[in-house]
């Protein structure tokens, strides 16, 4: 998990320079936003100044435009600055986009990291959590074992009344059709291929052959169809019987 935790750190830290580079990205904005602007000014300066020409000529006079030159170089003036600026605006925006785009990237690659380490991860805690259920249910063999030697007891102690299926009996015959199910490269038993395998498309069986192991018919623990570990539960408990003075 150490690795996971460093990798969700690392993303955490590129995904929050992103959102800085985008904050400072903001700011040039209102500079391109700006120069735009007295671009649409100084032209309504110079319209004012050609109809004030415009219309001197109509009135044969001479054109009163003092003001408007002096507006307009003032404009201009403040224009050619505010462009410089958004000249710079513009430039930055591209470094910052490109930055941006990189570091994107790389958040991408380290979350596919991480999606491979977790996923290791939970591999590897299902692995043991199957170990452990394995284990469990190897250690229920002497288990049934003493349930269906004691049925099997009764029924040779008695007497013709005896249920012709007892409790022990039926739970082994239940757990014998419907399994105890475990992978079969933990049970210890070799898995014939099912018939018609070799008539698979090429490389169908094989991409299906791994989860293969988790179909519903999968392999027993070994114990659950060996008699002899049952016949050593009913031989140790009628010997109980006969030192009580039972004939079995």
């Amino acid at each position: 998990m150490k690795d996971i935790k460093s990798l969700s750190k690392r993303i955490g830290e590129r995904r929050a320079e992103v959102e800085r580079l985008k904050g400072q990205g903001d700011r040039g904005e209102p500079a391109i936003a700006a120069a735009a602007q007295q671009v649409r000014t100084i032209a309504e300066i110079r319209r004012r100044l050609a109809d004030e020409n415009a219309q001197a000529f109509v009135d044969n006079r001479a054109a009163k435009t003092t003001a408007i030159d002096a507006e307009l170089a003032a404009a201009e003036k403040a224009g050619a600055q505010l462009q410089a600026a958004a000249e710079a605006a513009r430039s930055g925006l591209e470094i910052i986009e490109q930055r941006c785009s990189e570091i994107e990237a790389e958040i991408e690659d380290l979350i596919a990291k991480r999606r491979e380490l977790v996923t290791a991860e939970l591999a590897a805690r299902r692995e043991v959590a199957i170990g452990e259920y394995v284990e469990a249910v190897e250690a229920l063999a002497p288990i049934i074992s003493k349930m269906v030697s004691a049925d099997r007891l009764i029924r040779k102690t008695g007497g013709p009344d005896v249920a012709r299926l007892l409790p022990g009996e039926a739970l082994l015959a239940r757990l014998r059709l419907e399994r105890l199910p475990i992978p079969w490269d933990r049970s210890g038993n070799e898995r014939a291929l099912p018939r018609g395998a070799r008539g698979w498309a090429p490389g169908t069986f094989e991409a299906a052959e791994p989860y293969m192991k988790f179909e519903p018919t999968l392999a027993a623990p070994a114990w659950l169809h060996d008699e002899s570990l049952i016949d050593a539960g009913v031989e140790a408990t009628a010997s109980e019987l006969r030192d009580a003075g039972i004939e079995i």
